[in-house]
């Protein structure tokens, strides 16, 4: 009989980000994400909440609510350039890419679509 996922447990998995509409890919974690249950921030607290009780091999389906995850989206935060000037370390949908702007601050983006 394997373990459910309960607080406190050490807990590893895959996941695939897929977009509803389109059936696309978005990301793929094929290699375990280890964090403890209830312990700390690694997901979703809604994605949490699924996960409680299951078990080794469980299969389990989210529905992400980027609005509530993220926030909502900031068009002055969505850069469009011509492929040849992104560095080719970039060019994969899914990459997630640090900036830090003039005053020091940092923030995540991530490579969504390419044209």
């Amino acid at each position: 009989m394997s373990e459910t996922i309960q607080n406190n447990k050490f807990v590893e998995l895959t996941y695939k980000v897929i977009d509803q509409k389109s059936g696309q890919v978005l990301t793929s974690v094929e290699f375990p994400l280890g964090y403890v249950h209830g312990q700390n921030d690694a997901l979703a607290p809604h994605v949490l909440e699924q996960l409680e009780g299951k078990g080794t091999g469980d299969i389990i389906e989210v529905e992400i609510d980027c609005n509530r995850l993220y926030g909502p989206r900031d068009e002055k935060l969505v850069f469009t350039d011509r492929i040849e000037n992104v560095p080719e370390e970039f060019r994969e949908i899914g990459t997630t890419i640090s900036m830090e702007n003039d005053n020091g601050e940092v923030r995540q983006f991530i490579v969504t679509r390419m044209d």
